[in-house]
């Protein structure tokens, strides 16, 4: 309460009667010592400019030990919310003190955001939020959701000794793999040369078995028919190119995945990808629109992948394209986190603005955490929007940080102009 909101700094006095003015509060500390530190406030017509503690009880500055701690000697002021008398430092001095209002109305309001009878705990009060205020919060904590993701492709980027298209392939080829797979996809595609994918992208059989042997599902005694045979011996005449092993098979997961998402057929579907779209650069990241990336995205597996989703045992025919949930799986987590990555190398404002602008042409995602916030009449009207929600939640929700969100303060603020 003392950090974030406003009205409850109004109007203060000391416990010794003199006028008190918060001119800034400090900033939270999260190291020993006093609670704020940087804090200016106004005692008296005197300006003092220090450190503030808070406790419930005055009585706790001294069951916690911080009358005998030299380290509390700059404390400016001790804030508490139920007064029992002054308290001296270590030095000997009598430190200021101030007894924060807090009404009923905001005391209810906190045990209703701290004690939530639903998630998100604010459910219950998004009716009552401008919708202005609310989307702008929610658009900025999705800027920063994509900002996040680019992080690892800014690393993958710095590496000189990869081009832009190899790194593009690597980051892509892990988007392949979520949400479960994504680690071993990222093995996968870093243990393979792109060069060596870029000779051999004229022949959709050479790339899946480079892909599928060094993912560990070739040479198996569980694989039979002419197909696996012959990726076989593809991989065979290849494996001298290659500096390391095959993955373990084991490192796969299966669980809870829909068949159309094991990757066995993400990994034919990648195969597909590049044998039609090498440059990859060039002929998905230079798409003109949305629904041109879309398209060039839009290919399928091999015809022995209509039949199945594992090599061991056939099923009745589905071709197995890359369908549009994939593709936004994709642009989400592989080409917006890219293009920003990119754009922050090369100091070009038009990848950024290009990532920005992709997820605002998105549909918003539909998932647990977005049927939450439909439930309470917040829907997102783009992926951009779906992807601030998603972080509002993971950040602030389920972490119970209310105090930390604007959502939270402003219900809080609201609660002070009303009645107790």
């Amino acid at each position: 309460m003392w950090e974030h909101t406003r009205c409850s700094r109004t109007g203060l006095i000391t416990t010794c009667g003199k006028p008190l003015e918060v001119i800034h509060p400090g900033h939270r500390n999260i190291h020993a010592g006093a609670d704020f530190t940087g804090a200016l406030i106004r005692i008296g017509g005197l300006v003092w400019g220090g450190s503030v503690e808070v406790h419930l009880r005055s009585g706790d500055w001294k069951r916690h030990g911080h009358h005998l701690d030299p380290a509390y000697n700059n404390v400016i002021l001790h804030v508490v919310l139920h007064y029992e008398g002054e308290i001296i430092n270590a030095s000997g001095q009598q430190v200021p003190s101030c007894r924060l209002k807090i009404t009923e109305p905001v005391v209810k309001r906190a045990e209703q955001l701290f004690v939530p009878k639903c998630e998100p705990a604010c459910g219950p009060f998004l009716g009552q939020a401008e919708r202005p205020f609310l989307f702008t919060w929610i658009r900025q904590l999705g800027r920063k959701r994509s900002e996040q993701k680019s992080h690892p492709d800014s690393e993958i980027l710095s590496n000189r000794a990869l081009s832009r298209e190899e790194c593009f392939f690597r980051i892509l080829g892990r988007g392949f793999g979520l949400p479960v797979n994504a680690a071993p996809f990222e093995w996968l595609v870093s243990m393979i040369p792109y060069s060596l994918m870029a000779e051999a992208r004229h022949s959709l059989p050479d790339l899946e078995a480079i892909l599928f042997g060094q993912a560990g599902f070739l040479g198996s005694p569980a694989g039979s028919g002419s197909y696996y045979t012959s990726l076989t011996e593809r991989y065979r005449s290849y494996r001298k190119y290659l500096q390391s092993g095959p993955l373990d098979a084991r490192l796969w997961k299966y669980l809870r995945l829909r068949p159309a998402a094991f990757p066995t057929v993400r990994i034919a579907q990648f195969a597909s990808l590049l044998h039609h779209r090498i440059p990859l650069i060039a002929s998905i990241l230079e798409a003109g629109s949305l629904p041109e990336m879309e398209q060039r995205f839009r290919v399928k597996a091999s015809e022995f992948w209509d039949t199945h989703y594992l090599f061991q045992r056939s099923t009745s025919q589905v071709c197995k394209f890359i369908g549009p949930q994939t593709f936004h799986i994709l642009v989400i987590n592989a080409v917006v986190p890219f293009l920003r990555a990119l754009g922050r190398a090369e100091k070009r404002k038009k990848y950024t603005g290009r990532a920005h602008d992709l997820l605002l042409e998105m549909e918003a995602e539909s998932n647990h955490v977005i049927k939450k916030w439909i439930t309470f009449g917040v829907r997102p009207g783009n992926a951009l929007e779906s992807q601030g929600l998603i972080q509002l939640y993971w950040e602030f929700c389920s972490e119970q940080r209310c105090l930390f969100c604007k959502l939270g303060i402003n219900i809080l603020e609201d609660s002070m102009n009303e009645k107790p």
